[in-house]
């Protein structure tokens, strides 16, 4: 590649490559606003990340949302396992002209489609960064709509996780209250707080036994990231020690469909209305090229400091 050539440059070449082995014109975009990029992050496994990255896509989709879900825990893909979908193929089969974009995106329930993370079988060897954005821009140029990406981060601050959330517009940090979960979310966001990109964090108490419980969370977590100079905080709110949640997942469904009027069923749909309201981008043009320059320039920022 070319040493000078601007890293959103360098994931649409690979991207219109891949799109030309596959289809025998190029395909036209539709103009409209951005995407709004959400990833979802916490500090330690167990958490029930993925959990709430299932349930939020189809609460998002409910609200006729067009939902795009990024597994982007490379080594413990569970995304697709939640929706009971298999995974056939992965990127680096695209990237080697062995699948085509629309192999590897599972559809999901109505509205939700799904890039999976099952690459970790593959080796030890880690996707590069621009070739993951030119499979989003590949994707993102077949027209169809999306509104929220949703990424669901490996746990913990390194390094993969981290250039995700530098390139989201949104992170929202699940957190429970088990031993180490807040420290390891204070340690997550205090990386990510170095980042002027990444000023503003949501919070969202998980598994919690009150109604009290996911603001009390919060506030431990705000109290240990209050030195933190500019990064915000706030409280998006709180799903259930539900035992529905639990009963869905062993179903491979999501609690919003499989038991609509649990309370962490009602619990991912006030989470999604708030989503909905949240913050979206301002530049003119479409779909998620604002989001492939940034996750390049994220990895490519990370690269020079190491």
């Amino acid at each position: 590649m070319d040493a000078n050539a601007r890293p959103h440059d360098e994931a649409a070449n690979i991207g219109a490559a891949i799109l030309a082995r596959q289809h025998p014109r190029p395909l036209g975009r539709e103009e409209g606003e951005f995407a709004m990029v959400i990833a979802i992050a916490s500090g330690d496994a167990g958490v029930g990340r993925t959990t709430v990255v299932a349930n939020l896509a189809v609460a998002l989709a409910n609200r006729g949302r067009k939902v795009l879900v990024l597994d982007a825990d490379l080594m413990h893909a569970d995304v697709a396992a939640q929706f009971g979908l298999e995974p056939h193929g992965d990127i680096r089969g695209v990237l080697a002209g062995e699948r085509t974009v629309e192999e590897i995106v599972l559809a999901g329930p109505p509205g939700i489609h799904i890039i999976a993370g099952n690459f970790g079988a593959r080796g030890p060897d880690r996707l590069g960064v621009i070739e993951l954005a030119a499979i989003i821009w590949a994707v993102d140029s077949v027209p169809q709509r999306v509104d929220v990406l949703l990424i669901d981060m490996a746990a913990g601050a390194h390094a993969e996780a981290l250039t995700f959330a530098r390139a989201a517009q949104h992170v929202l940090v699940a957190v429970c209250d088990e031993p180490g979960s807040l420290r390891r979310a204070s340690l997550l966001i205090q990386s990510l707080a170095r980042e002027p990109a990444v000023p503003h964090f949501h919070i969202l108490g998980s598994k919690t036994r009150s109604f009290s419980h996911g603001r009390a969370l919060y506030e431990q977590l705000r109290q240990r990231c209050e030195s933190l100079r500019g990064a915000t905080l706030h409280y998006a709110g709180e799903v259930p020690d539900d035992d529905c949640i639990r009963s869905a997942c062993r179903d491979h469904r999501t609690v919003v469909q499989a038991y609509a009027s649990s309370l962490g069923a009602r619990a991912f749909r006030d989470l999604a209305a708030k989503v909905d309201a949240w913050r979206r981008p301002d530049r003119l043009g479409g779909h998620l090229e604002f989001f492939v320059e940034r996750l390049a320039n994220a990895d490519r920022c990370r690269r020079s400091r190491i």
